[in-house]
């Protein structure tokens, strides 16, 4: 059964709130390869003053592709052509190893997409893997082409989305590996849109699900007070 997590926002800000959710990039290893990494906005909710709203977040990951409105920056927004459900690998208490899941990524006919082959899994421990064939690499650029990791998370919008996103490199083979860090911001923002991850969590509030997993629980509520600050309540 997928694990089900609940950020409960309550707005003490004295006024009509927008939030936003986004997660730390990923870790992406693909040999000599180092895309940069791109962070989108996969949720979003609304509180009006003295009021709460909430995210539910699935522990369930996704590989993404699609195009990109311009060149990936700050506020360009994405399609999203298709997504994947994985399983990331882990390692099981007799140390033995179950590989996540692997995919394809090929361009046919300048038509991205995850082909439908039979592939044997590749994926490291907590990492999933896609690989590419051979493609032009110009076009892909100048085509705004992505692929990346997408997550379930339900507020406004629709439930899956994407979380960070890559332009590919032909005949590459990247371990994607998600990270357990979530941040919760306030202001103007679109589904699926590109931003500076950097700037945006510092005035974030960030919840760690690795800590709420040792916590032994999967809610937290985040209290945002009358002076823009947010803050976990402590028991929560």
């Amino acid at each position: 059964m997928v694990t089900v997590y609940t950020i409960t926002i309550n707005n003490d800000s004295g006024e009509d709130r927008r939030y936003a959710l986004f997660t730390e990039p990923p870790q992406v290893a693909a040999g000599g390869i180092k895309p940069i990494i791109w962070s989108n906005v996969f949720g979003r909710a609304n509180a009006a003053h003295s009021t709460r709203t909430e995210f539910k977040i699935t522990k369930q990951y996704y590989a993404v592709f699609g195009s990109s409105s311009g060149t990936p920056g700050e506020g360009v927004d994405v399609m999203v052509s298709g997504t994947k459900k994985v399983d990331l690998g882990k390692l099981n208490k007799d140390k033995t190893e179950v590989k996540g899941t692997t995919l394809n990524y090929v361009v046919k006919d300048g038509i991205p997409q995850f082909d439908d082959g039979d592939h044997p899994n590749q994926g490291q421990v907590q990492a999933f893997n896609i690989t590419t064939d051979e493609f032009n690499a110009s076009q892909a650029k100048k085509d705004h082409f992505f692929i990346g990791l997408a997550g379930s998370a339900q507020g406004i919008g629709p439930n899956a989305g994407p979380c960070a996103i890559f332009t590919p490199e032909p005949n590459a083979d990247y371990q994607i590996q998600p990270s357990s860090k979530f941040y919760v911001a306030f202001g103007d923002f679109k589904e699926g849109e590109i931003i500076d991850y950097v700037k945006k969590s510092k005035n974030a509030c960030l919840v760690d699900f690795t800590k709420l997993d040792h916590a032994g629980t999967t809610d937290v509520v985040i209290n945002h007070d009358s002076d823009n600050i947010m803050t976990i309540q402590a028991d929560s």
